[in-house]
């Protein structure tokens, strides 16, 4: 939007459905664009088959929380953060082909009243069996989804995901530490491409990639926290004996914990939700297929000085193709015109001579240059010419105008009258000839 200084305008924005159910949209503003970066296309773990178990879904240690982490960061960079609460591991992991019935996968689920903006995600771990640690595993996996009642929208054998990415532990985002059982299972992820999350409750799902027979199982920690719902568990292949859809780690029919919560942390930034010059309504609703939502924006230049805004509108949806999208913004507010002032060239003309004016002011484009030459004649121009009839004092007026101001100038050219006119006789001189 084009503005001038201490006014309002409105632009609309619309949402359209092009699929065939119905959108659900919400919209929030950032202080800047921001896009979602790409992320490491999905691949489901894979189909279920039959093979010996791999083990007990806990691991055999136990006893007090003994909380293993990293040297925390600053408080203000950190958004979530539940500590380990039990040393006891629970099953958490992608086996080989032949173990895919035991795949066990743990979600928990976070809220973010403000968008956030995440550059690290910390999970504590531990292995057991051969002793080994997530060296040894083929990828490691992160993975976002939305809410849906209660439970993640999506698990990694069916998809879903808002977010996904999948890395060897030796890439250079992954720091491994020490966990409670003494080996690298701790898994720090230091994102190159931050992911943005508008206002909303998510689930974060943690999880290797890692062969039984070869290296050995991982689980995650319970935390004692109490927030948000129950963390979840599923064992898509039912080769545990667990349900084959999300269900809460309390309930009977997995482990019966007291603790709801596991452990974890996020980290980055708290985006601004509040651009002040900048509103919207509404900023939420459901569109039908085939229909278009009219969002009204208000731009305000209120107490601004001229000079150039950009901000974003971030509209996260349930569109599973793209389920965020920044709209840049921006709005520019003009200067009023001001300062004018003219000059003009002779400064003492005389009657019948022409004089040009030429005008300066300041403002933003495009400035109007009117002229008022003070003997009821008058001009358009930053530069024009004029004559004068008669000699006298004459106020010239310059007025300067844009699409936000007036600006004027005044002065007192003074013309002389003419000087007299000379009439020059030319007659020729006859010399009469002469001999002395």
């Amino acid at each position: 939007a084009e503005i001038c200084p201490d006014s309002t305008a409105e632009a609309t924005l619309s949402i359209c459905n092009n699929g065939n159910a119905p959108l659900d949209w919400s919209l929030s503003e950032v202080t800047s664009t921001v896009i979602l970066g790409p992320s490491t296309p999905f691949v489901p773990a894979g189909k279920p088959t039959t093979g010996p178990v791999p083990n007990l879904p806990v691991s055999p240690l136990g006893g007090s929380a003994n909380r293993v982490l990293p040297a925390n960061p600053a408080p203000e960079d950190v958004l979530v953060d539940q500590p380990v609460g039990s040393n006891t591991a629970y099953a958490n992991q992608d086996f080989e082909t032949i173990y895919d019935a035991y795949d066990i996968f743990i979600a928990d689920d976070f809220t973010n009243a403000d968008p956030w903006i995440i550059t690290t995600i910390f999970v504590p771990g531990n292995t057991w069996n051969y002793g080994g640690d997530l060296t040894c595993a083929n990828t490691l996996n992160w993975q976002i989804y939305a809410d849906a009642g209660g439970v993640p929208a999506g698990d990694p054998w069916s998809g879903g995901a808002l977010w996904n990415l999948s890395l060897p532990p030796t890439d250079p985002q992954v720091v491994l530490s020490t966990g409670v059982g003494g080996y690298l299972s701790n898994v720090t992820l230091n994102l190159n491409t931050p992911i943005v999350l508008t206002p909303g409750t998510y689930w974060l799902v943690f999880y290797p990639q890692m062969d039984f027979d070869t290296c050995f199982q991982y689980g995650r920690h319970a935390s004692n926290t109490t927030n948000g719902y129950d963390a979840q568990v599923i064992n898509p292949g039912g080769g545990f004996g667990f349900p084959t859809t999300w269900t809460s780690v309390r309930d009977p029919s997995t482990w019966g914990l007291t603790l709801q919560d596991f452990a974890f942390r996020l980290e980055g930034t708290v985006y601004a939700v509040d651009v002040p010059w900048l509103s919207e309504n509404p900023t939420s609703g459901t569109v039908a297929p085939g229909a278009c939502t009219a969002v009204t924006v208000l731009f305000d230049s209120t107490g601004l000085a001229p000079g150039t805004y950009t901000a974003g509108l971030l509209i996260s949806s349930n569109d599973p193709d793209e389920p965020e999208v920044t709209v840049p913004v921006t709005m520019t507010v003009d200067a009023p015109a001001s300062d004018a002032d003219f000059s003009w060239s002779p400064v003492s003309p005389v009657v019948g001579e022409e004089v040009l004016f030429q005008g300066t002011a300041s403002g933003s484009e495009p400035l109007s240059y009117e002229w008022a030459f003070g003997d009821g004649n008058f001009g358009s121009g930053q530069s024009v010419t004029h004559t004068y009839a008669e000699p006298g004092s004459y106020d010239v007026v310059l007025t300067v105008t844009n699409a936000c101001g007036i600006s004027t100038a005044t002065h007192t050219v003074v013309v002389q009258p003419a000087g007299p006119t000379y009439f020059y006789i030319y007659l020729p001189i006859v010399f009469k000839g002469y001999n002395p």
